[in-house]
């Protein structure tokens, strides 16, 4: 996947304003030179300063159309505090697609943000699996390998065996699947 080329932090200032708390972006009214005349500046200013800029997405994520050009809104985001676009991912740690407030936005690498979501497989428990004899498995990721760790009469126990590994090997970005 090409990475599109954000706007840099000075266009973004000119065009949003952000409040870490909540993790609204709004539209800032925009200086003439962003468009074409003075009749689409009068009109855009009017429709969009002072709003919330963006629009959900069926994924989930806000998006946002700057420059007839599409961005997820938590990148502008990004972009705008950091001043610059994080290496792979913007990881949400509540896994909330909508919070965009700065607390709840961290860089993350692949793995790092595949291990902070809620998937869990047929036994109801993350790391969890069905073995024989009415048995769990407990089984983690670690890297390209399964890591196997036990066999338990429940599949809670066998969660919770998971949960203390991916707690221990993930650091911050464990999640149990179920919070």
């Amino acid at each position: 996947m090409v990475k599109r080329t954000l706007p840099d932090q000075a266009r973004l200032r000119e065009c949003f304003d952000y409040d870490p708390v909540t993790g609204a972006l709004y539209w800032r009214e925009r200086p003439l030179s962003h468009f074409l005349d003075e009749w689409r500046w009068k009109i855009w200013n009017k429709q969009h300063a002072g709003k919330i800029a963006g629009f959900p997405r069926p994924d989930g994520y806000r998006c946002i159309t700057i420059d007839n050009k599409q961005y997820i809104v938590h990148l502008i985001i990004w972009m705008l505090v950091k001043g610059y676009r994080p290496e792979h991912f913007i990881d949400h740690k509540n896994r909330n697609r909508t919070d965009n407030s700065w607390h709840n936005l961290r860089e993350a690498t692949p793995s790092q943000n595949q291990r902070n979501n809620g998937c869990v497989g047929p036994s109801g428990f993350k790391g969890a699996s069905i073995a024989k004899n009415n048995k769990f498995n407990a089984l983690i990721r670690v890297g390209p390998k399964m890591r196997y760790l036990g066999t338990f009469a429940t599949a809670q126990e066998a969660h919770a065996a998971y949960c203390a590994a991916a707690q221990s090997l993930f650091g911050e970005f464990w999640y149990d699947g179920h919070s």
